[in-house]
């Protein structure tokens, strides 16, 4: 899976390329910080397939790097196919998922208790994994 994020607007009809399949469109409630690309984005779009950077440029999308290149992250969503018998797009999905309700939800208000609570809700893990979601 190839996720883009849209920098300058919600992902919508003519903002991103039609030339690969599309597996998910995900517009954020506002602009908010990512911090997999280091700015702000308006959602994200997600390709089976990668599109080409000058796509990416002219439709102003930004693609996500090393997405899973974390141990620890590979770590566990290998841990959610394994235990949930799901496949890996879907494990990751729960992950990004988990990951994006921590760093909207608990992370700025500082509450550790909500992000355990939302670790345990959201992907049935111990506190011990928070730390690896979160960096």
């Amino acid at each position: 899976m190839y996720r883009y994020y849209s920098i300058m607007r919600p992902v919508g009809p003519g903002t991103f390329p039609r030339t690969k399949r599309v597996e998910d469109v995900v517009n954020f409630d506002r602009r908010q910080f990512v911090p997999e690309i280091n700015r702000e984005a308006c959602g994200y779009i997600e390709y089976v397939d990668p599109i080409t950077e000058k796509q990416a440029a002219d439709y102003e999308l930004v693609p996500q790097v090393g997405r899973y290149s974390n141990p620890a992250v590979k770590h566990i969503v290998q841990i959610l196919m394994e235990r949930d018998d799901i496949s890996e797009q879907e494990a990751q999905r729960m992950v990004d998922d988990c990951r994006q309700q921590l760093l909207s939800e608990a992370v700025p208000s500082g509450d550790s208790d909500l992000a355990e609570e939302i670790l345990a809700e959201e992907l049935s893990l111990k506190p011990d994994y928070l730390i690896d979601l979160l960096l």
